[in-house]
């Protein structure tokens, strides 16, 4: 087995190491190369005092080897060996990709298998690790509304349940054509959502109320921080957005998801606290995560719940 090379190296590393004159003797003064006998000697001496090589489990050099052979090892010592997955993260949350190596691939593919066992990224032979990621970034968006449009998708009909404010709740029709959704207990006790209008409507106004409920909890919890640390909040708007919870512009605008309003209060008050902090920190500095938990003292849990948790709320709706 042989060690990979430092983050950032790879064969760039290594023809750096064979420009390096401690290593490799001199051309000749007229410009010609060393015979490769020197080159091969010469090179053995730089594997066996290359730092970034295992050599306890790596290949044994000799002189006899070639150089061209030599020249191959060395390049693959600094080939890295892909993770079985990625994160990428987003705002507040991070979507976990599995890796795959097919050498017969010809391009990076990212799919949803049938099995429901999450994405895959596939990765052509001669691929690396940083353009995967890259890839997996230009494409988030995309996978996300891929995971929308899988059958077990929840759209918000009679008889779904629907996790308003972290609490399940079936969604039960009325009957009745006119009305406001009120929520309360069905006649079994669990938590519902009582709809009123035509069958076909009901995703429609469901969607309308939860986003309508999330702007009032958001714009509470938004408030709050913000006189906490003496800053004025000069709008709050609720969207659908793929791959972000929030964001803070310069001019003291917020903006959130509002599928926040799915998630335990707790989180739906990290988020808020977090995109108010920026009006203060417009930055992810040590201050910023200082001030954050300030205002929000479960910050560090709530992160770890929407990484885990946030890609199943891209699922309702």
């Amino acid at each position: 087995m042989i060690a990979s090379w430092p983050t950032g190296a790879g064969p760039a590393a290594a023809a750096s190491l064979l420009r390096c004159k401690s290593f490799l003797p001199d051309p000749s003064p007229d410009g010609q190369t060393e015979s490769g006998a020197l080159k091969s000697a010469a090179f053995v001496r730089l594997w066996s005092g290359c730092p970034f090589v295992d050599q306890e489990n790596s290949p044994k050099l000799t002189a006899t080897d070639s150089f061209g052979s030599l020249l191959f090892m060395l390049l693959r010592a600094g080939k890295k060996a892909l993770p079985d997955h990625i994160e990428i993260e987003t705002e507040t949350d991070a979507v976990r990709i599995r890796l795959r190596t097919n050498p017969r691939a010809q391009r990076y593919l990212l799919r949803l298998p049938a099995d429901r066992s999450g994405p895959v990224l596939t990765v052509p032979k001669g691929g690396n690790l940083a353009r995967a990621e890259k890839f997996a970034r230009q494409n988030i968006n995309w996978l996300i509304e891929r995971l929308q449009d899988r059958p077990d998708h929840v759209a918000f009909r009679p008889g779904d349940l629907v996790p308003l404010r972290g609490t399940d709740h079936v969604i039960l029709a009325t009957g009745k054509l006119r009305g406001l959704i009120s929520a309360g207990e069905g006649e079994d006790g669990y938590p519902a959502l009582f709809v009123p209008g035509a069958d076909d409507h009901i995703p429609r106004r469901v969607t309308s109320w939860l986003k309508d409920q999330a702007r009032k909890d958001l714009t509470q919890r938004a408030e709050v921080h913000a006189k906490t640390i003496g800053r004025k909040i000069t709008g709050i708007s609720v969207r659908d957005t793929k791959s972000r919870w929030g964001s803070c512009a310069s001019n003291g605008r917020l903006s959130f998801s509002w599928r926040l309003i799915l998630a335990p209060p707790d989180i739906l008050d990290y988020v808020a606290a977090h995109e108010v902090a920026h009006l203060q920190e417009m930055n992810h500095s040590a201050r910023f995560w200082r001030l954050c938990e300030q205002l929000a003292p479960q910050t560090p849990s709530a992160r770890i719940w929407l990484k885990e948790n946030g890609l199943h709320l891209h699922g309702f709706g």
